[in-house]
């Protein structure tokens, strides 16, 4: 898809067709959708220049030809199908062939003269234009300047001939613009795609894009996801599709996309997609921190099957998904973590994010320690009395949940009582567990018992973030519900952790009591210790 003045909006290309070897001129100026396949493009230059589209055509761009291959006759003709507008004439400017009627040999070359953000007309439609389409099998453009002449003048030889086979109303200096557009929205309908109000509340559909990466590498993805998923959900999709191999957490919340009615970032990460897409045809994709920058189109939409729950991702012209970017992008949309940066001067961030750390799996100190020191100018008697604190405050905090759970959350209910620290502690324990996030997804995932005591954080998390208009946690028995539920569930997470890490009883093997030269007891009728004496028995520890 081109990139237009406008920036990734939906595009329309704006056309000059002019037919070769005729005098005077005969032209056509037309408006065509930039993601207009090549067969539609086709039948809209036939109807608005005026032919029957009896024959066949082709497209040439330089030294390729596009159209309709015939196997019994093996050519270099590529396939038209599945190439669009904007494929073949990508910028303004360009220039390509259009052949109609072999035989004859009715060439035209169409020029773009502009592309054009689209004004919602999805139709195509004719601008301009001067002089009538010639008549078909009249012998191309120079059986058609003898037939011109014939017909002016009275006294040629074929004058009669030709006025008998001509149409009564033939006028080759007539155009009717009217006429031409109409023609166009009768045979040119474009079939619209299901909108959002059709999808249901449950978004029981699934939605088809097609993904064309401009950066780092120019290639194409398709991504089926589901129409209820929400934005981050197809962000983290495209950066799996796009083969991106880094931790999520440093992307998860960089993102844009841009769509007729503006720019959506992270403030609407939890929009789900059936609002958002609609009638949309084309919107654009970027993450800066990943450097990737993509065209997204919307080709469709289908009913699911019970196994279509997760994102799929297909390469380019294959039929079936690409396990690995469709693993990777089931992982990213299946469990989405808001991540955020580190905000050591927030004590709700700290409190929430040493919560994450000591209520999950292990993480090393050295995993985080430099995300939480100040960065530069310090000397190395400060750095430890940061690494100290620091190391207390989390060391505090595990003793609570440890010895006293109670005391835990005492201390969160007289602190974070507010919705900006609340706000703040999720964000903490987010970034917490961002830092293992592969181990969380895997645990939850087999222990559903860990997915339930996790669910009131998971719940927080969901809550879309929008720093201008946070209010979710305005409602004072909602914010009272959550200091109650939060800190419980941090608790019941430290317990199950603990019960997943802790290993089974050691055992220890120890010598029966019984005399080395006394019969052995297995009735072998040797001397203990010449037989079973001298194997070393486990005994389970008491």
């Amino acid at each position: 898809m081109p990139l237009n003045p406008a920036g990734f909006m939906p595009s329309t290309h704006r056309c000059k067709i002019v037919l070769k070897d005729v005098k005077p001129p005969m032209w056509r100026r037309i408006e065509l959708s930039s993601d207009m396949k090549l067969p539609q493009v086709s039948r809209a230059l036939i109807v608005a220049m005026g032919w029957t589209d009896t024959h066949l055509h082709a497209f040439r761009v330089g030294r390729t030809s596009y159209g309709v291959p015939d196997a019994d006759f093996p050519t270099d003709m590529r396939s038209e199908r599945q190439v669009t507008l904007a494929d073949i004439a990508p910028n303004a400017g360009d220039s390509f062939w259009f052949d109609y009627d072999f035989g004859d040999g009715w060439t035209h070359k169409v020029t773009v003269e502009s592309i054009v953000p689209s004004e919602g007309e999805s139709s195509p439609r004719c601008l301009a234009g001067a002089r009538a389409c010639p008549p078909e099998d009249c012998g191309g453009p120079y059986g058609y300047r003898e037939l011109l002449n014939a017909y002016a003048d009275p006294r040629h030889e074929r004058h009669r001939e030709i006025i008998e086979w001509l149409p009564d109303d033939f006028d080759p200096d007539a155009f009717d613009l009217d006429e031409t557009n109409h023609a166009l929205r009768r045979v040119i309908r474009r079939k619209p795609r299901p909108k959002a109000e059709a999808l249901g509340a449950d978004g029981g559909l699934i939605f088809r894009l097609s993904t064309l990466y401009e950066r780092p590498i120019r290639t194409m993805r398709h991504v089926e996801i589901r129409a209820d998923a929400a934005l981050q959900q197809l962000h983290l999709t495209i950066i799996a599709a796009s083969g991106y191999h880094d931790r999520y957490t440093l992307v998860d919340r960089s993102f844009a996309f841009t769509m007729p009615d503006g720019v959506h970032t992270y403030a609407k990460a939890r929009a789900p997609l059936t609002e958002l897409l609609g009638d949309l045809q084309t919107f654009a994709y970027e993450c800066e921190p990943a450097g990737i920058r993509a065209v997204i189109s919307v080709t469709g939409s289908f009913t699911p099957s019970r196994n279509d729950r997760f994102p799929k991702v297909y390469a380019r012209g294959n039929a079936s998904p690409d396990r690995r970017l469709t693993s990777a992008a089931r992982r990213g949309a299946d469990f989405v973590y808001l991540q955020s940066e580190p905000r050591p001067e927030s004590a709700a961030f700290r409190h929430g994010f040493f919560s994450a750390i000591v209520a999950g799996p292990m993480i090393m100190p050295t995993a985080y320690l430099s995300w939480l020191m100040p960065r530069a100018n310090e000397s190395i008697e400060s750095l430890n009395a940061h690494v100290s604190a620091t190391m207390a405050e989390q060391n505090a905090i595990a003793d609570q949940l440890l010895r006293d759970p109670d005391a835990y959350r005492t201390e969160f209910a007289g602190r974070f009582d507010d919705r900006d620290s609340l706000a703040d502690w999720r964000d903490g324990f987010a970034f917490g567990m961002a830092l293992a996030g592969d181990d969380w997804i895997g645990a939850m995932r087999a222990d559903s018992e860990l997915e339930h005591r996790f669910e009131p954080i998971g719940s927080l998390m969901q809550i879309a973030y929008d720093p201008d208009q946070r209010h979710w946690l305005d409602d004072a028995g909602l914010r009272a519900n959550l200091i109650s539920a939060l800190p419980l569930s941090v608790t019941l997470l430290w317990e199950r952790w603990r019960e997943l890490f802790a290993k089974p009883a050691p055992t220890r093997r120890e010598r029966p009591k019984t005399a080395p030269n006394s019969a052995c007891p297995c009735g072998s009728g040797k001397k203990f210790k010449r037989c079973c004496g001298s194997v070393l028995r486990p005994v389970s520890k008491p």
